[in-house]
């Protein structure tokens, strides 16, 4: 029974292709992504949490 990419999460997408498939490329790219798209939403809720900390 083949499963759909579309119901993967990214974490796990990443993981697949990168040990399951041997995509190795493939699967650190997509992690590399996933990894830059999480600082950026981290760095900028640490932003808005400190300057809404400061407003106090």
């Amino acid at each position: 029974m083949a499963r759909r990419a579309s119901t993967y999460v990214p974490s796990y997408f990443s993981y697949r292709n990168f040990f399951e498939l041997s995509r190795v490329g493939y699967g650190s790219a997509s992690a590399t992504v996933l990894a830059l798209i999480i600082c950026v939403v981290a760095g900028g809720l640490i932003a808005w949490q400190t300057k809404h900390m400061e407003d106090r």
